[in-house]
């Protein structure tokens, strides 16, 4: 993680070979750089000790919604992206997918993925 980050940004997909675009099971921004751990659940709406923003899923809902396997449909890919910004984001409940992708560019110091077959 960059010193320098004032924010951290995360987004989950789950990719699957029946469907053609991804399923967003959690979309969370505005958190601390300094969180280095995060217990089950607590990125979740609402959840205690959770201090920044949670986005909607595939399914409109705030918070998580996963991990949920679909029986039959084949391999999953699960992705994590997450973005250290230099500045803080405008970014706020509610937010989907595509809202953090058009953080300017100028403001994203980092990023990595992390992909996972099931």
């Amino acid at each position: 993680m960059p010193c320098e980050a004032t924010e951290i940004a995360l987004i989950s997909r789950i990719l699957m070979r029946c469907c053609g675009a991804p399923w967003v099971p959690l979309l969370a921004a505005r958190i601390s750089p300094s969180l280095s751990w995060a217990d089950e659940g607590q990125l979740n709406a609402g959840a205690p000790m959770f201090h920044g923003e949670v986005g909607l899923t595939t399914f409109r809902q705030p918070g998580y919604m996963g991990p949920r396997v679909l029986p039959g449909h084949g391999p999953h890919t699960y992705v994590f992206e997450i973005f250290a910004l230099a500045k803080r984001s405008t970014l706020a409940s509610g937010m989907r997918r595509d809202d953090v992708l058009r953080a300017p560019r100028s403001n994203v110091l980092g990023y990595g993925e992390l992909q996972g077959c099931v």
